[in-house]
């Protein structure tokens, strides 16, 4: 392989790792903010966690998962609208709560399972 073509390659190696980098990160602060407004109704792992999962379970009767951590069909688009607009009992999230970069990176770890 000609060098010109090595370097190329190392460098378009360092690209996708810190492109690779930023997804984790990005993933990372997604699941902060989950964490600080999320994680309040939706967490099975707390006896005292609202009722969005148990609405979710009852809703899904075991065929989609009802904790959000673990959907695979998420879709970013719809997630914004509940985030923005609220659903039953959810309330809505203003931008002085969730801002548009939090809602970013929110959106990117709540579909960080979806395959599409």
């Amino acid at each position: 392989m000609a060098p010109t073509r090595i370097v190329l390659c190392l460098l378009g190696l360092g690209v996708a790792g810190s492109a690779a980098a930023q997804d984790d990160e990005t993933i990372a602060a997604g699941e902060q903010v989950y964490n600080s407004w999320c994680v309040h109704c939706h967490d099975d792992d707390r006896p005292w966690s609202g009722g969005g999962t148990m609405a979710l379970e009852v809703k899904y009767r075991g065929e989609l998962p009802a904790d959000l951590r673990e959907r695979t069909d998420l879709n970013a688009e719809v997630v914004a609208g509940y985030l923005r607009d609220g659903l039953f009992r959810m309330p809505p999230f203003r931008l002085t709560e969730i801002s548009e970069q939090d809602m970013r990176v929110l959106l990117a770890y709540l579909t960080r399972n979806n395959p599409e």
